[in-house]
């Protein structure tokens, strides 16, 4: 199998044209590429593998190990993981911080998708296109693009954004919500992953067609928020979340993404289980490409008795090892962030006035 893989194997060479847009398939190393060839824009690269009821050496599909590397020709090099897509389906997310030539090269513990290698021409970025938000070199107290241009934070929550218009691939209540939110000013929504509902009295004029609490057709996980399956996760939730963080890239807006929130009634795993781990990594992986990716561990991280510093610190430890493409963490919690400076790039505090 791997000798007449290497023979067939089908180098990619993709160029960009007027629009830059990459959509290559091999059938002799099962992978494809796609997305806007150009610098800070996201390209996906597709591998289909076998049929997920073959895999007897790994038998849960989010558990197989997956990552590309990629490197330009003048040196630079991104390690992207990659994670399980349904059916038999994984892949593996890049966003190039460089135009010009990238190789890239496939490891992997399912051998129909280790050892594939290509090759990417990425163009020029668009004028609009700043990349992502950093800490800026030369005063580490501000905010600027990947370009140095100033990035001046000004943020909306919308803690249940990705429930919107959950089931609805046209998005039209988030494209709406996301257009005011832009006309007004605002490069950056604080968002949840995933929370269930509140856990303090609701408005009693709420109308029930603005309620997005207490959902059972939404859950991260198989099985729903009252009867959770751990055992695997639920792609079409983060598929449709893909979404809106890309509606939010499209818009230039900052897509401040809690991982965790723990006031808001969701039936987590048990902390640093199998399940709980299974599911950081994969948000991880599954997100860290778009340049308008912000990391927070947890909203209320060290309230309402779920975790302590230990849990969180860990959690930090195991995005960075994750993210080959570097974003910027915090954890919503000042005291956390104040006692522990080293481990967040910026201070995360919320305040009622």
């Amino acid at each position: 199998m791997n000798k007449m893989k290497q023979l067939m194997m089908l180098l990619f060479v993709l160029t960009a044209g007027t629009l830059g847009y990459a959509a290559g398939f091999s059938e002799s190393t099962g992978s494809h590429v796609s997305g806007v060839l150009k610098k800070w824009r996201t390209v996906t690269i597709r591998f289909d593998g076998p049929p997920t009821d073959e895999m007897a050496d790994d038998p849960n599909p989010f558990d197989v190990e997956l990552q590309c590397s990629f490197t330009h020709t003048k040196g630079d090099s991104i390690v992207a993981p990659g994670f399980y897509n349904g059916r038999n389906q994984w892949l593996v997310r890049f966003t190039p911080n460089s135009e010009g030539t990238w190789t890239w090269s496939s490891r992997s513990s399912i051998d129909e998708m280790d050892g594939i290698s290509g090759t990417i021409e990425v163009a020029g970025n668009d004028l609009h296109n700043h990349g992502a938000i950093q800490i800026c070199e030369d005063d580490p107290r501000t905010f600027c693009y990947e370009d140095g241009v100033p990035y001046h934070l000004l943020a909306f929550e919308t803690d249940w954004l990705f429930a919107l218009d959950y089931g609805n691939p046209e998005l039209p209540k988030t494209k709406q919500l996301i257009n005011t939110v832009a006309e007004n000013g605002f490069n950056q929504i604080v968002m949840n992953v995933y929370a269930f509902d509140a856990s303090w009295p609701k408005d009693p004029d709420l109308l029930p067609e603005y309620n997005y609490g207490s959902r059972l057709d939404i859950f991260p996980f198989l099985g729903n928020n009252e009867n959770p399956d751990y055992s695997a996760l639920n792609v079409d939730f983060f598929k449709h979340l893909d979404g809106v963080i890309e509606l939010l890239a499209e818009k230039r807006i900052v897509a401040h993404l809690m991982i965790y929130v723990w006031n808001k009634k969701v039936s987590w795993p048990e902390a640093n289980s199998e399940a709980d781990n299974r599911y950081f990594d994969y948000v991880v992986k599954r997100y860290q490409a778009y340049p308008n990716i912000v990391w927070d561990i947890s909203k209320e991280a060290l309230g309402y008795g779920h975790t302590d510093i230990h849990y969180i610190s860990n959690r930090i430890d195991r995005l960075n090892a994750l993210d080959g493409h570097d974003r910027l963490v915090t954890v919503h919690d000042y005291g956390y962030c104040s006692r522990f400076p080293d481990k967040v790039d910026f201070i995360s505090v919320q305040k009622n006035r």
